[in-house]
């Protein structure tokens, strides 16, 4: 019984970085989806030159979210580890 009161009281204390953590698997999944999808389009239109800018605009601010998101994954995982 007392490793379940142990399971309550993690849940009960860190909800938010636990639900956090489960939500940024599924959205770091997807933007390295859309990477790799955004970069295999960057290189079938590289000839073209106006649609090659802003598919690499895309690009970049896929990446730039998909930084941030594994940072505050990163982030969250070490508050949690930290705190026992």
């Amino acid at each position: 019984m007392s490793t379940a009161k142990k399971i309550i009281r993690i849940y009960s204390t860190y909800k938010l970085s636990l639900l956090l953590l489960l939500i940024g698997i599924p959205v770091i999944s997807q933007l390295n989806i859309w990477s790799q999808t955004m970069m295999g389009s960057i290189v079938d239109h590289i000839a073209e030159a106006e649609q090659w800018i802003h598919l690499a605009g895309g690009y970049g601010a896929v990446m730039t979210l998909l930084f941030l998101a594994k940072q505050g994954y990163a982030i969250t995982e070490q508050r949690l580890s930290s705190s026992h």
